[in-house]
């Protein structure tokens, strides 16, 4: 009988050997499968993205007929003048959005499809690539009707890029007609948009076009406008008229209610201001102990306190003209295309900190592992000096990694910085794959790996002389400002995984959004709540509020007890000087003692 207590204390002693040897090793699988949740998302939404069966007329040009005896297309044909000016010369096409609507065109006029170089090139109306970026600008406001997006894209795939006949020495055009026929009918007002816009040197003039048959009818001729007029246009709040359709404005236009969009922009006003001076607090305390603050490793939460800072100061100056700021125009769509010089600088600064502030932070955790773990050659690196050159290594690979991503965002214009959210904010790359790769993975892999060490770092507190009891309060406080960095970067993830999951979905309902209300606000008719259940304001509040942990934090790891003592002695001896607290003393002394006398001599 008195073996049994025996036995199961070795049973509970082996189950907590057990329990120490793989706890750690559980935590620490746990935390890395938590932080592989953003990139299963992104591969979710990529696969989802492949498997859109999307229509080919998105892309391409969309024609009715596959083969040369169903040419439902006219065109003109002028003979003699390539072989003169141009020794017929053909260019091939590489383009996208003509590509299968020239396949077809190819063998209805009977040139051989295996011959690519058949576009004819005439220096005066730019290069191929201009052309076709020319082409896709002009599409975006004719696909605001699907009915003239349907005519008027095979006539401008004609008109941009002409087939040439060598061997005939015939050059293929686009009728009179057709061009007639599209401008002052079928696309009359999104036409005159397009001229208005700019495009008017783009679009080609009718009458300089040749005819296709013999005879034109007295309509097609006729090309005044038969479009009706805009006067009983009316426009949704947000948006604006411009001649014959409402366009968003960007200085009005909000993806969300009213009073979210207010919430977000005062939390984003207060989060910087908050940030911006308890940074610059951080900065003058630091620099009266400058001696432990400014020296390696503590230099390093310096660091990601002027990152911090920086980034307050970013959204204080959003905060102070934002439409003149982010806006290049008062046309949302343009505001779109063409960022401004503040957005660009202010997109790059923001993109440049937040990966360099985790670089940092994971420096700082690393080397705050090697100095728990491994004490002894700790010790002896710094002993022998070598830890400066780790120390010179570290800066140089933090400063230097966010730099390319940042660099080809600024070069390449499809990566380039843009409005992301309306009213504007901080500007981001809105491709998704640029903004996944070079931010949201970055932060992630940076995250998982100083979370598993922390991890690891608190158990070997714990293992050595407890964790609450054995450590110092530098180390306490240390380890604070690390889980305050991961508490934002957490935010900071599920924010960013959000945006790039629903990229496209956003990208897709506004402009729907858009082309809805383009013809004219009708009361239930467009669903504007679409793209804000897509958007998610809130978590916005959320990662402005995380970020002003980590200076708060930091502030608790610079200053020191003592000085708040000091200070309060001072306060408290100047509020309440000696002689007057004597007073005090006395008279409540004497307070305390009357009514006890009188209690006495009234029971005697």
């Amino acid at each position: 009988m008195e073996e049994i207590p025996v036995k199961i204390e070795i049973k509970r002693s082996t189950f907590k050997k057990i329990c120490s040897l793989f706890l750690p090793f559980i935590v620490i699988t746990a935390t890395a499968s938590i932080f592989t949740l953003p990139v299963i998302f992104y591969s979710i939404t990529q696969l989802e993205t492949a498997n859109d069966d999307t229509p080919w007329a998105n892309t391409t040009v969309p024609f009715e007929g596959n083969n040369a005896t169903n040419c439902t297309y006219s065109w003109a044909e002028v003979s003699g003048n390539a072989s003169k000016h141009y020794h017929c010369t053909a260019h091939s096409y590489s383009g996208m959005i003509c590509r299968d609507f020239l396949s077809y065109w190819k063998k209805c006029v009977g040139i051989d499809s295996e011959n690519n170089k058949c576009i004819y090139f005439n220096e005066s109306r730019g290069t191929l690539i201009e052309r076709e970026k020319q082409l896709e600008k002009i599409i975006y406001y004719l696909s605001l009707d699907s009915d003239c997006l349907k005519a008027a894209l095979p006539f401008l795939c004609q008109y941009m890029f002409p087939l040439l006949d060598c061997t005939s020495d015939v050059i293929y055009t686009p009728s009179r007609e057709d061009c007639i026929d599209i401008k002052t009918k079928t696309c009359s007002q999104l036409w005159k948009l397009a001229v208005g816009y700019g495009f008017g040197s783009v679009l080609p003039k009718c009458q300089n076009l040749n005819l296709a048959s013999a005879t034109i009818s007295s309509e097609a001729n006729n090309e005044s406008s038969t479009s009706s007029t805009s006067s009983d246009l009316t426009c949704r709040k947000g948006f604006y008229k411009a001649d014959v359709i409402c366009l968003p404005r960007c200085d009005k236009f909000e993806d969300s209610t009213s009073k979210t969009s207010e919430f977000i922009l005062k939390a984003e006003v207060v989060a910087s201001i908050f940030a911006m001076t308890v940074s610059a607090v951080v900065l003058i305390l630091s620099a009266f102990s400058y001696k432990t603050m400014f020296v390696y490793p503590s230099i390093l939460i310096i660091f990601m306190t002027i990152d911090c800072g920086i980034v307050g100061l970013l959204g204080f100056m959003i905060a102070l003209d934002r439409n003149k700021l982010m806006c290049s125009s008062k046309d949302l769509l343009e505001s779109l295309k063409q960022s401004t010089p503040f957005c660009i600088l202010s997109g790059a600064i923001f993109h440049y900190v937040i990966v360099n502030m985790s670089f940092w932070w994971l420096s700082h955790v690393c080397i705050f592992f090697y100095q728990i773990a491994f004490p002894f050659h700790a010790n002896r690196t710094k002993m022998l000096h070598r830890n400066k050159y780790i120390y010179t290594i570290v800066t140089a690979v933090c400063l230097i990694l966010p730099l390319p991503a940042v660099i080809a965002c600024l070069i390449v214009d499809e990566y380039g910085y843009k409005i992301n959210r309306f009213p504007p904010t901080f500007c981001t790359s809105l491709n998704k794959e640029m903004w996944f790769y070079s931010f949201l993975l970055v932060i992630d892999v940076t995250v998982c790996i100083g979370a598993c060490l922390l991890i690891a770092v608190c158990w070997i507190l714990h293992k050595k002389k407890g964790l609450t009891r054995g450590t110092s309060t530098a180390e306490k406080k240390l380890i604070l400002v690390f889980f305050a960095v991961i508490v934002f970067s957490i935010s900071s993830l599920i924010h960013t995984s959000i945006y790039v999951a629903k990229a496209d979905n956003k990208a897709e309902a506004m402009n729907e959004f858009f082309k809805c209300e383009a013809l004219g606000y009708v009361p239930g008719n467009c669903d504007e709540g679409k793209h804000e259940r897509i958007i998610y304001p809130y978590i916005n509040v959320i990662v402005y509020t995380s970020v002003n942990l980590v200076p708060l934090v930091t502030l608790i790891y610079v200053v020191k007890w003592a000085w708040i003592k000091k200070v309060y002695k001072y306060l408290y001896d100047k509020i309440f000087p000696k002689s007057k607290r004597r007073l005090q003393y006395g008279s409540s002394v004497k307070n305390m003692i009357t009514p006890s006398l009188k209690s006495v001599l009234s029971v005697l």
